[in-house]
């Protein structure tokens, strides 16, 4: 049978007098939990605050960073792509100059600025007789030949251009055979 004052397991309730009170304030003057300004909540100051906002502005600088870093390398992107969609441009300006049935000697063939490919890329070629040479016919293998054909050097300049002012410039030079003293570079 449980007396008045005494818990299940057997301890007992403070009094309900003056007592009480005086129990309370000597807990929070001991750093008990029993308060408010008291324990170990009031002994913090902040310092949980501080720590949290430190960690937040070191994730916000690595998150600023990270963005930085992409948008860099999303531009670096876009210029290698620029530059290659130029580079094939030109390639695509020689493939056409070399296209051509026949070549000029007397003066330089010109294909204007045209759009090549998917976007806004252009190639302009020039072909140009450079020079021309003697090349040995019926008797190449003992040294002596009639002259009656000569070799024609051509040189073909091709600009591609492409976006973001990406611009490539290739040259390549042929020779075609041709009859002898039927014009000359």
């Amino acid at each position: 049978m449980k007396c008045r004052g005494q818990s299940d397991a057997g301890a007992e309730f403070p009094p309900r007098d003056g007592a009480s009170r005086q129990y309370d304030a000597a807990s929070r003057r001991q750093g008990g939990t029993t308060g408010r300004q008291g324990g170990a909540f009031g002994r913090q100051s902040g310092a949980a605050l501080v720590v949290s906002l430190v960690l937040m502005l070191a994730l916000t600088v690595l998150g600023v960073s990270a963005m930085n870093m992409s948008m860099l390398e999303l531009a670096m992107a876009t210029g290698m792509e620029s530059q290659q969609g130029a580079f094939e441009a030109a390639e695509t300006g020689i493939e056409i100059a070399l296209a051509q049935p026949a070549f000029a000697t007397a003066a330089p063939a010109h294909v204007p600025a045209m759009p090549v490919g998917e976007g806004p890329f252009e190639t302009q070629t020039s072909t140009v007789c450079v020079t021309t040479t003697a090349v040995p016919d019926v008797g190449f293998s003992i040294g002596a030949g009639s002259g009656a054909i000569q070799a024609f050097h051509f040189e073909v300049l091709s600009v591609g251009t492409g976006p973001r002012g990406a611009v490539s410039t290739h040259r390549q030079g042929f020779y075609v055979i041709g009859p002898a003293g039927s014009g000359g570079c």
